[in-house]
C-alpha cells in the first residue's frame, strides 16, 4: 500500500508542474561526503580532518545520497528555513526536488548501534536500518560549544505519521566533557533532538500533531507524549519547493565541549522498515563554525530618530562586543583607531582596548561625537580589532566602519505675520508667531520672556519690545534664536540697563544704573534708601538689590541688580591601587562644580583626564594634587599622599621599529625584583625567533641574521621571583618597518 501511494504522489507532482526553486548538485566533488563537510558545512577559519576519534582515517566513498543545495529566490510567505548547504537523503538526492524522484540505492539493512538507540528511544526498535547516508569528521574543538543548523523533512510526511515507517537520523558526537560530562572516557551524544529535550527529531516526534491516515496516535505519544504541542516545529509542504510532504523548522544541534580536545561527529540518515518514502535532512552551509566575536552597533541610542551614522551632539553610540563561545575564557581585545576623526577630539576619548572577563559575554564601547559647530563632510571612525589570542582559538581581525555627521542645525523664526509690529499706546495688543524646524529629532520651542507661552501669542508691551525665541532638538546640543520686535510709536519708554554680576565667594560686586530716554531728571531709590547710579556689596551668596527709578513723566521703573556668587569648587578625589599592576593607581575625580582640573602626581607629572590611570616610576609615596577650576573661574585644590609598591616590576612594549631610524629599533624589556629572567619570541606559526636569559639583551628584530617579516609575534617570558615563586607572561609584540 505505501509504494502505491508513492506512485501517486509523484504522478501528482508530475501532473502539476510544480516550479522548481531548490536545485541541488551532486557532480563531483559534491558527491564526497567529506568535500561537502570540509568545504560547505564548515567556515573557511574551522579545521576537520577525515579521521575518526580513534585516529585512524575514515573511508567515505563517493555517494548519490549527498550534495549541494540551494534556494532560489527564497522569499515570499513561506521561505524555507535553510538558504544552502548540504543535504543527505536516504535516496538519491534528487528525491527532494518537486516534479523528481531519486534513485534508490536499496542497502541493507546496516548494523548501526547509535540509529538502532535513536530508533528505541522513540519506541520503533527492532526494525530495519535501510540506505542509510552519512558523513563522518573530526576536529579539535576550537571553543566551550558546537552548533549548526539543519532541517529534517520526509515523503512519509504526512499519510504515515505515527506509524511504523519511523525514518531515522542523528548526529553523534564523540568524545570527552561533552555537555559537562566528567567521564574520562568518550562518550557518544545525538545532537538532533528537539529543543529544550533529549527527544530525538523523528517524524514520530514531530509531525502535524495528529496522526496520518496509515498511522495511530499511540506510536506518536510512545515517541514523544508532547508530539502535539511540538507541532509548532512542523512545517506543511505545498511541493513547490522541496517534494518532501513536510519538513521541520530549522533547528540548531548544539553541544557543550572542552575547548582545545578532540572530537568526532556522524551525521547519519536511513529509511526505516523498508526503502520506500525517503527522508532527508539539510544542513545549513557554514553554519559549523569557528567561535567569533560578534560586534554590534546601536547608533545614537536614546534618541527617537534612526540613522545609519553617527549624529554629532547627540545620544552616544554604543559597540558591542559579544562572545559567542568560550564564554568561561577572559578576552583582552585591544583596538587601533583611524580614519578622519580624530579620537579624544572629534569624539570623547575611546579606550584602545577592553577585557571581557571569563563568565562574561559582552563589552561595550561608547561612541560620543562632540558637537563641534564646524560644518564639515562627514568623517570617518574606523575601528580596527586586533587579532586577540586564546588558549586555544587566534581570533582574526575585525574592522567597523563608522561615519559621523554633522548635527542638522535647528532654525528658528519669529515674526508678525499678519499683524502689526508698531503700536501707539503702551499695552496695546498684537500677534507674534514663533517656528522652529530642522534639527533632529522631536523639537521644542519657547519664548524667552514667557517659557509657558504658545509660540501663537498676544502681546500687550508698554514699551518698544524684542520678544525671543529659541529652539532646540531632541540633542539639544545647540539651541537657535530668533527675535521679532514690537515698536511703541512717538514714545520712548524709560528704559535701563540691569547688571547681573557673577563673583566668587569674598569678592566686591559693582552695579551701575545706566537709565535712558523716558523723561529725566530720573529718581532713583535703591532698598537702602540711597540714590546714586551705582552700588557695591560683598555678597555672602547670590543676592538681589531692588530698586526702582521715576521719570519725569511718572513712568516707574522697579526691579533689582543681582549678584550671582558662584558654586564653591570642591577639590576632592579618591584613589584605588592597581592589585595587578602594582605601580599603577586608578584615580577618581569626585570634586564638585569643576570645569577643568589639572593633576600633579608629586613627581612632575601631570594629567587634565578626568579620572586618570596613573603608572607611578617606582614605589613611594607621592603627594599628589588636584587643582580645579568651576565654570566661572573659581578654584580649589587638594592634596593626597598615595603610597604605591610592588614586590617586582616589569614593562614590556607592544611594538617596536627595526627600520634603521635609529628610534625604537629593538624590543627592550625592563623590570626589576626578580632574580632570573628568561624569554621566548616566536612567529605566527609558533616557531621560535629569538630567545635569552638575560632582560638586558633585547630582539633586534632579525632572524638568523635576517629581518623579521612585519606583522604580529608572540612572546612568552618566566621570571623567577623571591621565594621560589614563579611568574609568567605572555602576549603579543608588532614589528613595524
Amino acid at each position: 500500500m505505501k509504494r502505491i501511494v508513492l506512485a501517486v504522489v509523484l504522478g501528482l507532482m508530475s501532473t502539476c508542474g510544480f516550479a522548481q526553486t531548490m536545485t541541488v548538485n551532486n557532480t563531483a566533488p559534491n558527491n564526497s561526503p567529506y568535500w561537502l563537510a570540509e568545504n560547505v558545512l564548515v567556515d573557511p577559519n574551522f579545521i576537520i580532518v577525515p579521521f575518526g576519534y580513534n585516529g585512524l582515517p575514515v573511508t567515505q566513498p563517493n555517494s548519490t545520497q549527498v550534495g549541494y543545495f540551494k534556494v532560489n529566490n527564497n522569499t515570499g510567505a513561506n521561505p524555507f528555513p535553510i538558504d544552502s548547504g548540504i543535504v543527505m537523503c536516504a535516496n538519491a538526492i534528487q528525491d527532494v526536488l518537486p516534479g523528481q524522484t531519486g534513485a534508490n540505492p536499496n542497502t541493507g539493512p546496516f548494523t548501526d548501534p547509535e540509529l538502532s538507540g535513536v530508533l528505541t528511544a522513540i519506541g520503533s526498535s527492532g526494525y530495519n536500518i535501510n540506505d542509510r547516508a552519512q558523513i563522518i569528521f573530526s576536529f579539535v574543538a576550537t571553543s566551550d560549544s558546537i552548533v549548526f543548523n539543519y532541517v529534517f523533512g520526509s515523503h512519509e510526511y504526512p499519510t504515515y505519521t505515527c506509524s511504523s515507517f519511523n525514518d531515522v537520523f542523528g548526529f553523534f558526537l564523540k568524545g570527552i566533557g561533552i555537555n559537562g560530562n566528567t567521564s574520562t572516557s568518550p562518550t557518544t551524544v545525538n545532537l538532533a533532538t528537539i529543543p529544550g529535550t533529549n527527544t530525538p527529531v523523528a517524524i514520530n516526534t514531530i509531525n502535524q500533531g495528529f496522526p496520518g491516515s496509515a498511522g495511530t496516535a499511540s506510536s506518536c505519544l510512545t515517541a514523544n507524549p508532547n508530539y502535539v504541542a511540538n507541532s509548532v516545529y512542523y512545517n506543511s509542504s505545498s511541493g513547490s519547493i522541496v517534494s518532501l510532504g513536510g519538513y521541520t523548522q530549522k533547528f540548531t544541534a548544539a553541544a557543550q565541549v572542552v575547548c582545545g580536545n578532540y572530537y568526532e561527529i556522524r551525521l547519519a540518515i536511513s529509511n526505516v522498515s523498508d526503502h520506500a518514502l525517503s527522508s532527508a535532512v539539510f544542513l545549513e552551509a557554514q553554519s559549523f563554525k569557528s567561535p567569533s566575536i560578534n560586534i554590534s552597533a546601536a547608533l545614537n541610542s536614546g534618541n527617537s530618530f534612526v540613522d545609519s551614522t553617527i549624529v554629532e551632539g547627540c545620544a552616544p553610540s554604543y559597540v558591542v562586543f559579544e562572545k559567542d563561545g568560550n564564554v568561561g575564557i577572559g578576552m583582552g581585545i585591544n583596538f587601533a583607531m583611524t580614519g578622519t576623526a580624530v579620537n579624544g577630539i572629534d569624539v570623547a576619548q575611546i579606550p584602545d582596548s577592553i577585557w571581557i572577563p571569563p563568565g562574561v559575554k559582552s563589552d561595550t564601547l561608547v561612541i560620543e561625537a562632540f558637537d563641534d559647530g564646524i560644518a564639515e563632510t562627514n568623517e570617518s571612525l574606523i575601528i580596527t580589532m586586533q587579532p586577540v589570542a586564546t588558549t586555544c582559538y587566534l581570533y582574526p581581525p575585525k574592522q567597523m566602519t563608522y561615519y559621523i555627521r554633522d548635527k542638522a542645525p535647528v532654525q528658528t523664526l519669529a515674526n508678525v505675520g499678519s499683524s502689526r509690529d508698531t503700536i501707539f499706546c503702551p499695552g496695546d495688543t498684537t500677534k507674534i508667531y514663533g517656528f522652529v524646524s530642522d534639527g533632529e529629532g522631536v523639537l521644542n520651542s519657547w519664548w524667552g520672556d514667557d517659557p509657558t507661552a504658545l509660540p501663537v501669542r498676544v502681546v500687550q508691551p508698554s514699551q518698544t519690545t524684542t520678544y525671543y525665541f529659541y529652539g532646540t532638538d531632541e540633542c539639544a546640543s545647540d539651541t537657535a534664536v530668533d527675535s521679532v520686535t514690537i515698536y511703541l510709536a512717538n514714545y520712548d519708554p524709560l528704559t535701563y540697563n540691569v547688571d547681573t554680576v557673577m563673583v566668587c565667594r569674598g569678592d566686591t560686586a559693582s552695579f551701575t544704573l545706566d537709565i535712558n530716554n523716558g523723561l529725566p531728571p530720573y529718581a532713583i531709590t535703591w532698598f537702602d534708601g540711597s540714590s546714586n547710579t551705582w552700588f557695591k556689596d560683598v555678597p555672602s551668596d547670590t543676592t538681589y538689590y531692588p530698586f526702582s527709578a521715576l521719570d519725569g513723566c511718572g513712568a516707574l521703573i522697579e526691579d533689582s541688580m543681582m549678584a550671582y556668587v558662584a558654586p564653591d569648587p570642591l577639590a576632592s578625589f579618591s584613589f584605588l591601587n592597581d592589585v595587578s599592576v602594582p605601580l599603577r593607581v586608578q584615580f577618581t575625580n569626585r570634586s564638585a562644580n569643576a570645569a577643568t582640573w589639572l593633576w600633579d602626581f608629586g613627581n612632575g607629572s601631570t594629567s587634565s583626564d578626568l579620572n586618570p590611570v596613573w603608572d607611578f616610576p617606582k614605589p613611594g609615596t607621592y603627594p599628589v594634587s588636584l587643582h580645579i577650576v568651576s565654570a566661572e573661574g573659581c578654584v580649589d585644590d587638594v592634596t593626597l599622599s598615595v603610597t604605591v609598591e610592588t614586590d617586582f616590576y616589569l614593562y614590556v612594549p607592544n611594538a617596536f621599529t627595526p627600520d634603521g631610524d635609529g628610534l625604537n629599533e629593538c624590543f627592550e624589556i625592563n623590570g626589576v625584583g626578580f632574580e632570573s629572567f628568561e624569554i621566548k619570541i616566536f612567529d605566527r606559526w609558533g616557531g621560535m625567533v629569538f630567545t635569552s636569559n638575560t632582560i638586558e639583551e633585547c630582539w633586534d628584530g632579525t632572524i638568523n641574521g635576517q629581518p623579521a617579516p612585519q606583522g604580529v609575534y608572540t612572546y612568552a617570558i618566566f621570571l623567577r621571583l623571591p621565594f621560589d615563586k614563579i611568574h609568567q607572561r605572555q602576549g603579543m609584540v608588532t614589528v613595524y618597518k
